[in-house]
């Protein structure tokens, strides 16, 4: 297998079956022209629901909310400036009624202000002390910033997905959280179907199955066009792989397992596969990758059943622009 620095779903099928489901209910440059591109049209989210007899503290969080985030657009916000949230947030906690707890955690969801996220983890933290139920939807991290708080469960990510396909009307199973050990499986039985149903792509959310301490989760994009089978690893770390310092490299344990997968294979696979890994990093924080997972395969489904361009297209048309990580798999010649 070569591989060379160039720049730049799944259905329900007998083998995996259906993804469980819970009863409960950058830093690279935009030009104006690529924004435009990669600008998707989202429909309206289910959640926007109207409120009845809504708690007092309701306006009074909103406004101040409000006023928050548009100060915040200009400078950083001062910590005086959420002694009222805080407050609120504490009554909401001391009643513990589980719907006023929801709400207070959508409307401060609502409103971008980054300091906010530690309040936000807080009354989490209250809701799923009352209900020892919710914490299958959480996957713990080591980390202490109380800023940061735990990532989204497979189970919960599976869960996401499903209501996609109920509230948005996505294809069944397209879109799945799959663990790592899995992988070389999925992608297997993906390219040994020669004629994929009416949606000839998957989006999985991968997680590390192997290594139990580590929370990270990727999002795996392949599809099946023309006879080429494409694969896409959007690691939000990104990748670095010859970098001269051992210290600053990097490989997404997606692209790892694949490569290895495929190097020690013996039979020639029935079609070519092409992967490709992003090289950008895009999450600096330490937990959120579950959220930017959710979102980037989001994104490429719809890009995907819309009049969009293909995602081989987009990036051979960002040929000075994107350095994937490359390699070739199948071919006759491997140069």
């Amino acid at each position: 297998m070569s591989v060379q620095q160039v720049p730049a779903g799944m259905s329900t099928d007998p083998v995996f079956g259906s993804p469980p489901r819970v009863s409960h209910g950058p830093q690279s440059l935009l030009t104006p022209e690529r924004r435009t591109l990669l600008k998707l049209p989202l429909p309206g989210t289910p959640s926007r629901v109207s409120f009845q007899n809504l708690p007092d503290w309701w306006a009074l969080i909103h406004r101040s909310l409000q006023n928050i985030s548009e100060a915040n657009r200009k400078r950083p916000v001062d910590p005086s400036e959420l002694q009222s949230v805080r407050q609120v947030a504490d009554e909401v906690i001391g009643r513990s009624n589980p719907k006023e707890i929801l709400m207070f955690l959508k409307i401060l969801s609502d409103f971008v202000v980054y300091d906010t996220k530690e309040v936000f983890f807080e009354v989490l933290a209250a809701l799923r002390s009352q209900d020892s139920r919710l914490n299958c939807l959480f996957r713990e991290t080591d980390v202490r910033d109380p800023s940061e708080g735990p990532s989204f469960s497979p189970l919960a990510i599976n869960d996401i997905f499903h209501s996609f396909e109920e509230d948005l009307h996505y294809h069944p199973g397209v879109m799945s959280a799959q663990p790592l050990s899995l992988l070389p499986q999925l992608v297997d039985q993906f390219i040994s179907n020669p004629q994929p149903d009416d949606c000839p792509f998957r989006c999985w959310a991968i997680w590390n199955d192997v290594k139990k301490d580590d929370p990270h989760i990727v999002p795996v994009f392949i599809s099946k066009r023309q006879g080429k089978n494409s694969l896409y690893i959007f690691d939000s770390l990104g990748h670095c792989l010859f970098s001269k310092d051992p210290s600053l490299k990097r490989m997404s344990f997606a692209l790892h397992d694949l490569i290895v997968h495929f190097d020690g294979r013996q039979a020639p696979l029935t079609q070519p596969l092409v992967i490709n890994s992003c090289k950008l990093q895009r999450q600096f924080s330490k937990v959120g990758c579950a959220t930017s997972t959710i979102l980037d395969l989001k994104h490429l489904y719809e890009r995907h059943i819309g009049n969009f361009l293909h995602i081989d297209d987009f990036y051979r048309s960002q040929v000075n622009e994107f350095e994937p990580y490359l390699t070739k798999l199948g071919s006759s010649t491997r140069t």
